[in-house]
C-alpha cells in the first residue's frame, strides 16, 4: 500500500501553505546556497511533498520540501 500518490501535479507557489516558519537567516544557509544553485543548473529535480487543505479548496499543505519551496519564490 502507497502512502502517496504516484502522479505528480503541478501548483501555484500561492496555493502551498507551510506548516512551518522558516527563520530569515535561511537564505545564508549552506543547504539553501545550494538548493538555488542546483535549480539554476538543473532545475527543481526533488518534487516536494503536498496534500490537499481540506479547509479550503484548491490550497495544499506542505509536508516536505520547505527549503525547495522558498528557493522557488
Amino acid at each position: 500500500m502507497l502512502g502517496f500518490d504516484e502522479e505528480l501535479i503541478t501548483l501555484k507557489l500561492e496555493n502551498i501553505i507551510p506548516v512551518k516558519k522558516l527563520t530569515t537567516d535561511v537564505e545564508k544557509t549552506d543547504k539553501f546556497k545550494q538548493i538555488i544553485a542546483s535549480a539554476k543548473e538543473v532545475g527543481i529535480i526533488e518534487p516536494t511533498a503536498v496534500t490537499p487543505d481540506k479547509s479550503k479548496k484548491g490550497s495544499y499543505i506542505l509536508l516536505d520540501g520547505h527549503l525547495r519551496v522558498e528557493a522557488m519564490k
